[in-house]
């Protein structure tokens, strides 16, 4: 009936199997295998519960086959198999009592659980490698435990609901490869590790000590091309030629690629060297930066003088400047061709000046070189840049000649001289060319022109000042008698209004003054 009762709960909860380990080794050795448990459940000492019953190769799920720990007095309950040597876990497979006759009720103690692995006897020193977080589970379970370890725990602490801790264990099973090997049969090596005693069991991925030398991450492959170090983490210069190096060192395997040097072509070409190992030399760039260290051309544009994609080429005839841009001046003397870098002429053309003789004479000089000064051109205006010549004729004080360079003589001034000093500025000093003008006057005479005597100029003075005070006087005499007729118009004004204003009060017809209309008239009647 019993046996009915089992097959019954294993039909209903069927086996939940989490990267099943059909191709692994099972570690489980019944007779060798030792286990070791918390305080275990005693019913009166008929049905002992030992640890051990859990690794005896009998598969029955009453209790009475099963590891059944303390239902009092413990915080925690665990369960610890020894595998007697390190291997590495891929899964392990376990049988719960399935006798209570309740699907759920028969693992109702078992949520929660957690499976954990160690490579000694401390639980301190556990790793965890599942925790469920089912509502229900069936009896029996696989699930993937992937870790190094000698011992594999069960532990159970009901630390969020309070209970007492539980475990009713059965049987165990426990599958994976030896260490240092992997996949499907254990048939792989884990020698592309650093620590070739463990990979990963499924895909050889290495742990944290990472890959053995020249392996690349994540599984270690020997390096790929274009990679090279310990663990395949760098890339071959970008400037190896093919992009191919030394595995080990990253030396570039077939040289440099142009413009570039060194055992790793980490290096450019020194500064005015290009091509391929940086045999050419760069041509006449702008401000003597170097050329590009690939293929010579200058980025920049050419220094002055010269032009072409490498600026290795004067500039033509006729042309100077950067990248010979800009063209001659036609003033260079005799035709001369002008300085290839800055265009200057070594000599001027008649009339011009300057670096590049396109600029005319000024500032008032004209001829070769601007050497010469222009004469006195009207209105102090320039000469002809070549010729000197004045066109719009002269100024006064000199004599109107083409290029007004004759000043009048000692005695004339004004335009074209034609006019005659008279002869009294002090000293005898000569007049103003421009005005006739004196600068002072000879003893006995005045004026500008020093040509009035001293007399003459003092009686002008006083014709001059009573002339003005009788102006004065005058413009003072209207003034008054303007103001005395404004008064009078007001004054008279005025008496016309107050006129005008009794004659309005005289003739105005007051009510209580009518004849008949008042009681004085009464009286008289009376009387």
């Amino acid at each position: 009936m019993m046996a009915a009762v089992d097959v019954y709960f294993i039909a209903l909860l069927p086996v939940v199997c989490i990267q099943c380990t059909s191709s692994y080794i099972q570690f489980v050795v019944p007779g060798v295998t030792q286990a070791e448990s918390s305080p275990i459940h005693t019913s009166g000492g008929v049905y002992p519960y030992w640890p051990n019953r859990t690794v005896d190769g009998n598969f029955s799920q009453n209790v009475r086959a099963c590891l059944h720990t303390a239902v009092s007095g413990v915080a925690e309950a665990w369960l610890r198999i020894d595998l007697q040597t390190v291997r590495s876990i891929k899964s392990v497979k376990f049988w719960y009592r399935n006798d209570r006759g309740d699907a759920s009720a028969n693992t109702i103690r078992l949520l929660g659980y957690s499976i954990r692995g160690s490579t000694n006897r401390l639980i301190s020193d556990t790793k965890v490698c599942y925790t469920d977080s089912s509502e229900i589970l069936p009896t029996v379970i696989e699930t993937g435990c992937k870790v190094l370890a000698r011992y594999i725990w069960f532990y159970q602490s009901h630390s969020q609901s309070h209970e007492v801790p539980i475990l009713e264990i059965c049987e165990v099973q426990v599958f994976g490869c030896e260490t240092g090997f992997f996949g499907d049969n254990c048939s792989n090596s884990c020698d592309h590790c650093v620590n070739n005693k463990y990979c990963d069991i499924d895909t050889g991925q290495c742990d944290d000590l990472g890959c053995a030398l020249q392996h690349q991450p994540p599984s270690c492959i020997d390096c790929i091309p274009s990679f090279y170090g310990p663990k395949c983490e760098y890339h071959c210069n970008m400037f190896c030629r093919w992009d191919r190096c030394n595995k080990a060192t990253g030396a570039c395997s077939y040289g440099c690629d142009i413009g570039y040097l060194g055992s790793h072509c980490n290096f450019t070409c020194p500064r005015g060297t290009f091509g391929q190992n940086c045999l050419k030399t760069c041509g006449n760039c702008l401000h003597n930066t170097t050329c590009n260290h690939e293929n010579g051309t200058c980025p920049n544009g050419c220094d002055a003088g010269f032009k072409g994609q490498y600026c290795s080429t004067s500039c033509d005839d006729g042309t100077f400047g950067q990248d010979c841009r800009y063209r001659c001046s036609e003033n260079c003397l005799n035709g001369e061709v002008c300085d290839k870098v800055d265009g200057h002429c070594e000599t001027c053309v008649t009339g011009y000046q300057r670096f590049s003789c396109v600029e005319k004479c000024r500032n008032r000089t004209y001829g070769v070189n601007c050497s010469k000064q222009c004469g006195g051109c009207l209105n102090g205006t320039d000469c002809h840049h070549i010729s000197g010549q004045c066109y719009q004729g002269c100024d006064p004080g000199w004599y109107q000649t083409t290029d007004c360079n004759v000043i009048c003589n000692n005695q004339t001034f004004g335009e074209n001289c034609v006019h005659q000093c008279d002869g009294h500025c002090i000293n005898d000093e000569p007049c103003n060319r421009r005005d006739g003008t004196c600068k002072q006057c000879s003893l006995g005479w005045a004026g500008k022109f020093c040509n009035t005597t001293a007399k003459s100029l003092s009686q002008t003075e006083n014709d001059n000042l009573v002339i003005t005070i009788g102006s004065v006087v005058g413009v003072l005499f209207i003034l008054t008698i303007l103001v005395g007729v404004a008064c009078l118009y007001r004054k008279m004004h005025a008496r016309k209004e107050m006129s005008e204003n009794v004659d309005d009060i005289n003739i105005y017809d007051l009510p209580y003054a009518r004849k008949g209309e008042n009681d004085y008239d009464a009286i008289s009647k009376q009387q």
